[in-house]
């Protein structure tokens, strides 16, 4: 159970940190003079995905994380990228 447990917990993290590493790529190519409201989104969405990599690695196992928390965190993240996308179109 402890071996599940950790490859769960494991395993979001690894996809935290990929998505943290495609909006970092995506934010280094922006054009910081005309898309100013895009980067504010996508640093936005950056700092809520990074405070759940840490959140993750404060708790000892994956049941003891609030899956309230992560989705409405996953909410967030999803709203500021439809906003980043609306202002960029």
């Amino acid at each position: 159970m402890i071996e599940t447990d950790d490859m769960r917990k494991e395993a979001l993290s690894i996809v935290l940190l990929a998505f943290l590493v495609v909006i970092a790529v995506y934010v280094w190519s922006l054009n910081l003079l005309t898309q100013e409201r895009v980067f504010g989104f996508l640093i936005s969405a950056e700092l809520i995905v990074f405070a759940m990599l840490t959140y993750t690695y404060y708790k000892q196992t994956f049941d003891e994380l609030n899956k309230t928390l992560l989705l409405m965190a996953c909410l967030a993240v999803i709203d500021l990228l439809i906003f980043s996308t609306v202002v960029l179109g």
